[in-house]
């Protein structure tokens, strides 16, 4: 995931986050990847952040701008580039999950 521009790397993680491949992230699907990352977060955060579902209702109002219930790429996009700290905080782990993955591959 090291390769490509920002938002090569974002439409990468949106479909990874998107499980069922309609276009959107739901609430659930969004609480399945914070619940698998959740382990990442330094204790100081996770204090701030609350259970793994809490986290999950924060990030959802982060990005979901329309108020639908779920979110489509450009919103993700957008909380991103807007620097909001929580889907900021999100996309990183993923991408630090990514790059922990890869490199497990490389030394097998």
């Amino acid at each position: 995931m090291s390769d490509g521009t920002k938002e090569d790397k974002l439409k990468h993680i949106f479909r990874i986050f998107d499980c069922d491949g309609n276009g959107t992230i739901s609430p659930e699907e969004l609480t399945k990847i914070v619940c698998h990352l959740y382990c990442l977060l330094p204790e100081k955060d996770k204090l701030t952040a609350g259970t793994p579902q809490e986290l999950s209702e924060k990030i959802m109002r982060e990005m979901d701008k329309n108020n639908d219930a779920v979110v489509s790429i450009d919103e993700l996009m957008s909380a991103f580039f807007r620097q909001e700290p929580l889907t900021t905080l999100l996309v990183h782990k993923v991408m630090q999950r990514a790059a922990t993955a890869q490199s497990t591959i490389l030394m097998a």
